[in-house]
């Protein structure tokens, strides 16, 4: 019998259902006040979303025991548990014990944890985000296995992790499945670490090259390879080491020179297929660190963003979805110089991408995605090779620049000091609540409910006429500036900046990249234009930028039917001066004429052109942005927001009734929109607002980086019997940059008439037609050519159209011009 002595009885709350003949048990963490009172658990909001999950398993609250870790509810709940620690405390325990006694009659082998208190008190481990659908024997009762779930008030208010549900309804599905089962097996395998090096030859040299599919892992230490790891089958994986700190380096020189020598035969045979978690960081390691450079890869990070981007990534979630495996991520964190830990955690990283990628590919199947996530992989390649060539930089102009930032930032700090009366810091949140609060009586932002003082804030009273925010707003764009751009430290020491490129890092198809492993480089993507200046060329080579004009536009023009934005772009008028017109009044010639002569506009501070704040309300209004948020962004005033958010609708109807109209249709039918590349996206979270809002920019933005990405970027890695004088130097939302060898290279010299050939030639491939409602269209791509990133001359789409002769003499003069007018630039700094 449970001892009920513990539990306070005017707040006890029994469990139901019975042990014997339960085919699922649940266990809880603590009643509510509400279920106290109606005597029921689960009930409400939390018996709702448990149901559901059951009923999609074809079972009920009925057909469960049910039951709460803690059984009552008083004042004294912290004397029981501790929520920082995630530990029981002495008392808590008393009910530990009890629910290990009132459990040890239960038949069914199956127990589900709800949360975290569920998952301590069954199995002794926390973090039940990470262990949710790992199966795990249960430590309190021996014998029954436990599959920890997130608990269903997760869902609900305060926490409302609407994705939540989704997860709840895959982990009660497992556990179902194996209820139903008389015995249950855990998933077998066998896991060779500190293999004999006859081993290791007898592997890399006789198993690996009769493999089909090779999944492999690197651990790095001290910046080298410390192990790496294979798996050809499902069921077995085994981890080479080559160092470990008691040992050293556990081969000889000549050993490990055999032991690279087969494996890079082996990852470097395109006939055999790999697989990898988050490949564009092993490989370019491998390539940077030994040469090798892995080929024909799979990527399980790249195949879970397409099959379901709402949720992570990892290595970690992967195994929880994909694979019978339990989580094992906290072994590569906790290993505690235990180097056997470290090369079996390295091996089951291995094995997860193994086992996971028949699964994965199976669901990208069913969703019609598998062109996608090959086009998505396609581009690991060449952003390995972005990542170790990098780009040339001009270092001193670095220094030269910082020390420029630092004395105007302390100007500006003089000025804002001078102006608020008094020493003012711009990121201290007290001094900013006593200065815009207290002194000048202005109402506190707030952001999540609490008082900010973040740019957000600053640009509200900026919009105000507040000059101490604007110069607040200056001083931290600048401190961002150098704090974050204007570093030597970004450099090698070759004076190039190389990035680390993420081929999943924006919901949809578009790349993102920060710093990488070895302390270098930085945020590509997010690069200020005003900073462009230091990237450039390697000398004699010229610099090719091919952007997709207007990408983003045209597509929302032709999936929304948008009458005039479409008669706009086939007959070559500047849509920014035509939405001008719309906005201001007047011809769109008009508008146009006014931006070249720079003759600005009275709306918000009469710094602009009535074509300048034309291009921005183009951009937000096509993705439903609010008028406050227009406001907002453009610091003006709500008023003058609403005037032309409501101008531009009036003049572009069908961007709400036909565009945003059949993007909330196909969320309501199927959660899933497809871009006109074929990428299907699913949305599983809440359709509200926010929702809305990241759904209609998807078939532009998937677009556009799906179609860069592969005519652009993959199509010059891939043919390089075209491309071969090519070296790729970026890819940025909707442009691609490169180089090619200058007619006057002293070595490689490449003809203008072979620049012209290969400009032509991506020009064409990107240029392919799109469909939209069964009308082809094309986007125009627009070339520029640079000696630095920010000085280059601009080439249209009609003027690369010409025949290769004439476009070949273009090229050589625009880049005479490149180069005087860089040089001019170079004089004047």
């Amino acid at each position: 019998m449970t001892n009920l002595n513990i539990f306070s009885a005017g707040s006890f709350l029994p469990p139901t259902g019975i042990l014997a003949s339960a085919k699922l048990a649940i266990v809880g963490e603590y009643p509510t006040y509400r279920e106290i009172q109606v005597k029921e658990l689960f009930a409400g909001g939390t018996g709702r979303i448990l149901t559901k999950a059951l009923s999609q398993v074809g079972l009920t609250k009925s057909d469960c025991y049910l039951t709460y870790v803690i059984k009552d509810l008083d004042n004294a709940w912290q004397s029981r548990w501790d929520s920082k620690a995630h530990e029981f405390r002495p008392q808590g325990q008393q009910y530990v014990s009890a629910l290990q006694q009132e459990l040890s009659e239960l038949k069914s082998n199956f127990i589900v944890a709800c949360g975290e208190i569920a998952l301590k008190a069954l199995t002794g481990k926390t973090g039940i985000y990470n262990w949710r659908g790992s199966v795990i024997e249960s430590t309190l009762i021996p014998g029954k296995w436990v599959i920890p779930c997130l608990h269903p008030s997760t869902v609900l208010p305060p926490q409302c992790i609407y994705l939540n549900q989704w997860l709840i309804g895959f982990d009660i599905k497992r556990a179902a499945g194996a209820a139903r089962k008389k015995t249950y097996t855990p998933y077998k395998c066998i896991i060779e670490t500190d293999p004999p090096y006859s081993r290791i030859l007898h592997y890399i040299y006789s198993v690996l090259p009769k493999a089909t599919l090779i999944a492999f892992d690197i651990e790095a230490y001290k910046k080298q390879v410390d192990c790496i790891s294979f798996s050809t089958t499902p069921r077995h994986a085994i981890s080479i080491p080559f160092y470990s700190s008691e040992s050293g380096n556990l081969w000889s020189s000549e050993q490990e020179l055999e032991i690279w020598k087969g494996i890079a035969k082996v990852l470097e045979d395109p006939k055999i297929e790999k697989v990898g978690q988050n490949l564009s960081f092993d490989n370019s390691f491998l390539l940077n660190r030994y040469g090798i450079c892995p080929v024909n890869c799979h990527d399980t990070m790249v195949a879970q963003q397409v099959a379901c981007p709402d949720f992570k990534k990892n290595l970690g979630f992967i195994t929880s979805i994909h694979t019978e495996l339990p989580f094992h991520k906290d072994e590569g964190k906790d290993w505690d110089g235990v180097w056997q830990n470290r090369w079996a955690y390295n091996a089951k990283d291995s094995l997860v991408c193994r086992i996971a990628l028949k699964s994965q590919l199976k669901d990208l199947e069913e969703q019609g995605n598998l062109v996608t996530y090959d086009r998505q992989r396609g581009i690991i390649e060449p952003l390995v090779f972005l990542q170790e060539h990098g780009v040339k930089a001009d270092v001193d102009w670095i220094r030269k620049k910082s020390l420029e930032l630092e004395v105007e930032i302390h100007r500006k700090r003089e000025e804002l000091d001078e102006l608020a009366g008094q020493e003012l810091n711009p990121n201290s949140p007290k001094q900013l609540k006593e200065y815009f609060h207290g002194k000048l009586g202005y109402t506190p932002y707030k952001n999540k409910g609490k008082i900010s003082y973040n740019n957000i804030a600053m640009k509200r009273l900026k919009r105000k006429g507040v000059k101490e925010a604007e110069k607040i707003l200056d001083i931290r764009r600048l401190r961002k500036q150098l704090g974050t751009y204007v570093k030597t430290e970004l450099f090698d020491s070759d004076g190039r900046l190389r990035c680390s490129y993420n081929p999943v890092g924006t919901r949809y198809s578009r790349l993102s990249s920060s710093g990488n492993i070895f302390g270098t480089g930085t945020n590509m993507q997010n690069w200020p234009h005003v900073l462009l200046w230091c990237l450039m060329t390697d000398p004699h080579y010229v610099g090719y930028a091919m952007d997709l004009s207007n990408a983003e536009n045209r597509i929302v023009a032709y999936q929304g039917k948008v009458r005039k934005m479409i008669q706009a772009f086939e007959e070559e008028v500047d849509t920014h001066s035509l939405t001008g017109s719309m906005i201001f009044g007047g011809t769109w010639q008009e508008i146009k004429a006014e931006d070249t002569a720079k003759i600005m506009c009275d709306l918000g501070d009469g710094t602009k052109t009535k074509r300048q704040w034309a291009k921005p309300v183009n951009h937000g209004s096509n993705y439903g942005i609010g008028y406050k948020a227009l406001a907002l962004k453009l610091e003006i005033p709500e008023k003058e927001g609403q005037f032309l958010l409501g101008s531009y609708h009036k003049g572009y109807p069908e961007v709400r009734e036909i565009y945003h109209d059949s993007i909330k249709a196909q969320l309501y039918k199927n959660r899933t929109i497809t871009n006109l590349m074929g990428r299907k996206t699913v949305f599983l979270g809440e359709i509200n607002h926010m929702l809305l809002k990241e759904a209609y920019s998807c078939i532009p933005q998937g677009t556009v980086g799906d179609v860069i990405n592969e005519r652009g970027m993959s199509y010059v890695y891939d043919n390089p019997e075209l491309f071969s004088p090519i070296e790729l130097l970026g890819q940025v939302h909707d442009e691609i940059q490169f180089q090619i060898p200058s007619p006057s290279h002293p070595t490689r010299p490449v003809s203008w008439e072979d620049h012209a050939k290969m400009v032509k030639l991506i020009k064409t491939n990107l240029e392919i037609p799109l469909v939209a409602h069964g009308r082809e269209f094309v986007i125009p791509v627009d070339t520029t050519l640079f000696k630095r990133f920010k000085n280059g001359k601009d080439l249209t789409s009609k003027q690369v159209d010409q025949e290769g002769s004439k476009v070949a003499k273009l090229l050589e003069k625009t880049w005479e011009g490149v180069k005087e007018k860089t040089t001019k630039k170079a004089k004047e700094m």
